[in-house]
């Protein structure tokens, strides 16, 4: 991982981590990427095959202690707490599920970072752990709804059920407000809204 210096200076809560997966092995993930876009806010972001929240960020002298919020097939809504430790040798040490072979890691910055009010909305919506099938989570973005339903499948929920659109409800219901509507945002159009700043490939 490159720059692991700088997303151990600067994470913080409301935070975004981006994958790219490269590999024929991810092959929901690869095809995500393909139809979301290859564009980002300050760089060339490939397609990102999936996207969760930084939350709960401490910093205890060489350690910082963060959750990540994502929206998984088999597990639906899921915090699962990881630290980020920087050692004597001044390496900088992070968990393995950041560090994938054939995923490139992106990090996105929020503008404004979350409050401790704020931060309690976003436990208790992370925490409620509700599931989806991967039927759900292929009808849930616009695109997919619309070409869908042509065929006579139909979501049987309002919910956005897959990742980025579980990232914009999360931070839709503490009250941040988007630039652009679309309730449905595949990764690569979240992390191009206007609460986001800089994306750094990790």
């Amino acid at each position: 991982m490159q720059n692991r210096k700088y997303l151990f200076d600067n994470l913080k809560d409301g935070d975004l981590i981006g994958f790219h997966f490269k590999s024929w092995k991810y092959f929901a993930g690869v095809f995500i990427g393909k139809v979301t876009g290859k564009t980002g806010n300050d760089l060339k972001v490939p397609g990102l095959g999936h996207i969760g929240m930084i939350a709960n960020v401490k910093r205890v002298e060489n350690i910082v202690f963060f959750s990540f919020c994502e929206y998984l097939v088999s597990s639906g809504k899921t915090i699962t707490n990881y630290s980020f430790i920087k050692d004597k040798d001044g390496d900088y040490l992070v968990d393995s599920h950041f560090q994938r072979k054939n995923v490139d890691i992106y990090y996105t910055q929020i503008k404004k970072e979350l409050t401790e009010e704020e931060l309690d909305i976003v436990n208790c919506f992370w925490k409620d752990q509700k599931e989806y099938s991967i039927v759900e989570a292929m009808l849930s973005p616009n695109w997919a709804e619309r070409i869908l339903k042509f065929v006579g499948i139909k979501k049987s929920n309002k919910d956005n059920n897959f990742c980025s659109g579980g990232v914009y409800d999360c931070l839709k219901l503490v009250g941040r407000k988007f630039d652009k509507k679309n309730d449905a945002p595949t990764p690569v159009e979240l992390i191009n809204n206007n609460l986001f700043a800089k994306t750094t490939k990790i």
